[in-house]
């Protein structure tokens, strides 16, 4: 089996295999053991990703978008409640605009397009979470494309407001302004950066 494969059937099942395109309960619903899991069989994997590997992997869709997954999705589990869970976002959002710009894009499911696109959606600089907006509201008809616009909108407005994302503040050393800590407190919003949390942001 090519290395892709492993976290591409890992995240979205074997393409021949029932369940195939369908959303997966763990993907914004995870646990601690989904959490160790990951870590125990891809965390060499992504460190190698993060630092510059599996290039060969954008030759083909559904790697590309494996590599995609590696950055953005995996360290978010497997370094939960932690800063280094964004530390590869500026790679994995680079490899995702490169393959938005890319013909081998069309060739995407849909479920493949969103996590595609969560690079953007996860930025912290507007111009990302703008054409977030527009990829969402682009993506193929789906029973869950409202839910993931509402959600693109959210993570816009917040960008909007602050020019960051508040809730990763004390994970990444930062100062949180009262305005911030007032946000906060009445959103109650975590995106994922604690086990059972909805929606790794």
């Amino acid at each position: 089996m090519a290395e892709w494969r492993e976290i591409y059937d890992y995240w979205f099942g074997a393409p021949a295999a029932d369940g195939h395109g369908e959303v997966r309960e763990f993907w914004f619903a995870s646990t601690a053991d989904t959490d160790r899991e990951l870590q125990e069989r891809f965390q060499d994997m992504y460190h190698r990703a993060a630092e510059g590997g599996f290039q060969d992997w954008k030759s083909d869709a559904r790697s590309w978008v494996a590599l995609i997954v590696l950055l953005d999705q995996v360290p978010r589990n497997i370094f939960r409640g932690n800063g280094q869970s964004f530390a590869a976002d500026p790679v994995a959002l680079a490899t995702a605009k490169e393959l938005v710009a890319s013909p081998l894009h069309a060739e995407l499911i849909t479920v493949e397009k969103l996590f595609a696109y969560l690079p953007f959606e996860h930025s912290e600089n507007i111009a990302d979470q703008l054409k977030s907006v527009v990829l969402f509201e682009d993506i193929d008809e789906h029973q869950n494309k409202a839910e993931w616009i509402d959600f693109a909108i959210l993570h816009k407005d917040i960008v909007e407001k602050f020019g960051r994302f508040p809730h990763r503040n004390a994970m990444l050393g930062r100062e949180t302004t009262p305005e911030e800590e007032a946000w906060l407190q009445s959103s109650g919003q975590h995106f994922g950066t604690v086990p059972d949390d909805s929606d790794n942001a």
